[in-house]
């Protein structure tokens, strides 16, 4: 994935490949509902419009294509008089003005989204172009970030005003508008965030982030994690929704979150583990290091491969030659909700959220059908009632409050009475919670008394309750697995203190009245006496039984 954006709503994800495929994700299922396969090269960017009806994307095939997010098909293919490859695309706040710059003629094209007509041709640029962006404001102001160390302030709607260039030291990589259109931060190829206030075109604040964004070493890198040089720049950035932090990311396996205001780090995330992604570890193993490897040279990007190879065997053959990807992240993007942030990276579409449970899907909610009323409805011990209210609400944490205060007598009777079109959605609730649930006696009881109570239903709409039914077999098979371990452990454990405990030749030694410390010698002796003095009157006391019951025996003799 090379690009990607967030729907207006926040409920899509679109993404731009190198394989010149479009995609559309939903962000509460991650599942892709539709593919575009209308480009003819690699896909630079994409981004959606202001109402979330039109997708545009740009290529390096030349074109800059429109698709309808209604009918799901591309309504409108806009290209340049010269062929020319397109690095960026942008579209303004009313949707009908298209943006799009270039990396061979170094121009900026402007398009009517309606007509397909080009509007305009800006030039002043003097590098390849690698991020442009419309005011978020609906002011005519669109900022163009270019390799010719210049970020440009052009206005599109007017020609009166003149075109401003804010200098860098070094080449411009990502450009980033904030959401209140106040201010742009642009990042540089010396690792550096600068901000700037697009209206009066002053300096705000740099943030140094050198020292944040460090990659690990590549199996070909001759020098120290410290001393790479492709990874001490960011590839694109993004503000938060409120514009109080920004994302920062590149060829690194980390993403930076800073802190505009004070300069600071805020936290840093690893976006993968794989051990199969190249650049993941500062250090090299060097057991990985073979002495009979021949040397890379300069311009041979794959691994050493074997100098023998044998006629038919694919292994050693050196036209199946495969390299690891390298770790990088390549697009970021900020929900407009400020819940969730995604990123393209080499392992593929990642989502943050700070959401347990994204999805809310309510079946026939009422406006009586909320959180409190399921909890009185629970506390009057109706509890038929609030699974129903819970199973309506879909709320995870009501849900799973109502099932953990329903009494387990009550667990059948409740199952028997409840309308079997909610029987799905239980049992999805319950495959899912028991995943990382410890009443594991409470969830098979629920689900045993769905199945046997239920059964012709499910029977019947078997093809619909596929799904929930593989889920619910997995999630109990996990749990089987897990008590069997704990059930062995326990069953050695309690056998190794059997046979200790049934061990006789092992004895305490005896102690002796010399082995005995003086000062409790005391005590042994006053011991000892009250022992005695025991003995005597248990004596006593039988031979007083014996003599009473002497003439009651000879009485009974006669």
């Amino acid at each position: 994935m090379s690009s990607l954006s967030y729907s207006p709503d926040g409920q899509y994800i679109v993404t731009g490949g190198i394989d010149g495929k479009i995609k559309v994700w939903n962000t509460s299922t991650g599942l892709s509902f539709v593919t575009f396969k209308d480009h003819e090269s690699s896909v630079t960017d994409v981004v959606f419009s202001p109402k979330g009806q039109v997708v545009l994307s740009s290529s390096l095939d030349g074109t800059i294509r429109a698709f309808d997010m209604i009918r799901y098909k591309n309504f409108r293919t806009m290209t340049s008089p010269t062929p020319t490859q397109f690095s960026c695309v942008a579209v303004d706040i009313s949707g009908e003005i298209v943006a799009a710059g270039t990396q061979t003629d170094f121009s900026v094209y402007i398009w009517s989204l309606q007509t397909g007509n080009l509007l305009d041709i800006l030039k002043g640029h003097e590098g390849p172009l690698v991020d442009l962006s419309f005011s978020p404001t609906g002011s005519d102001q669109l900022i163009t970030a270019s390799w010719d160390k210049t970020a440009k302030i052009w206005h599109v709607y007017s020609s009166k005003h003149p075109v401003e260039s804010l200098n860098h030291s070094s080449d411009l990589t990502a450009l980033a508008y904030r959401p209140d259109g106040n201010e742009v931060c642009v990042a540089t190829l010396d690792g550096c965030l600068t901000c700037w206030d697009p209206l009066d075109g002053t300096l705000k604040t740099t943030i140094d982030g050198r020292h944040d964004i460090s990659a690990g070493r590549s199996h070909q890198d001759f020098q120290s994690y410290q001393n790479i040089s492709r990874s001490k720049y960011y590839t694109c950035i993004a503000y938060t929704a409120d514009g109080t932090c920004l994302l920062a990311g590149g060829n690194s396996r980390f993403i930076c979150l800073y802190q505009i205001s004070k300069k600071i780090l805020l936290k840093k995330f690893q976006i993968s583990h794989n051990r199969s992604i190249d650049g993941l570890y500062d250090y090299l193993d060097s057991r990985d290091v073979h002495m009979d490897d021949p040397p890379l040279s300069d311009d041979d990007e794959s691994y050493p491969l074997p100098k023998e190879t044998l006629p038919g065997v694919q292994t050693g053959d050196y036209s199946s030659r495969q390299r690891n990807p390298l770790i990088s992240t390549s697009a970021l993007s900020f929900s407009p909700s400020n819940r969730q942030w995604a990123c393209a990276t080499t392992s593929g579409l990642l989502v943050y959220t700070l959401d347990d449970f994204l999805n809310f899907d309510p079946y026939m909610l009422d406006t009586h059908v909320t959180p409190d009323s399921i909890l009185r409805t629970l506390r009057a011990h109706n509890y038929l009632k609030a699974i129903i209210m819970a199973l309506r609400l879909n709320e995870r944490s009501v849900t799973h409050r109502v099932l953990l205060n329903t009494p387990f007598q009550h667990v059948r009777s409740v199952v028997h009475e409840l309308h079997p079109n909610y029987l799905q959605r239980l049992l999805d609730f319950l495959a899912l919670h028991m995943e990382d649930s410890p009443h594991v006696e409470l969830h098979m009881h629920w689900i045993s008394c769905a199945l046997s109570l239920h059964g012709p239903y499910i029977q019947q709409n078997l093809p619909k309750m596929v799904t929930t039914l593989r889920h619910l077999q997995k999630n109990v098979l996990k749990q089987q697995l897990s008590i069997q371990d704990i059930c062995d452990e326990n069953q050695h454990l309690l056998s190794y203190i059997h046979s200790i405990q049934s061990c006789k030749h092992i004895q305490k030694p005896t102690e002796t009245e010399d082995d005995v410390l003086p000062e409790s010698a005391a005590q042994l002796h006053l011991l000892n006496k009250e022992k005695e003095k025991l003995n005597e009157l248990v004596l006593d006391a039988s031979h007083e039984q014996r003599s009473s019951l002497a003439p009651r025996r000879r009485k009974a003799k006669g």
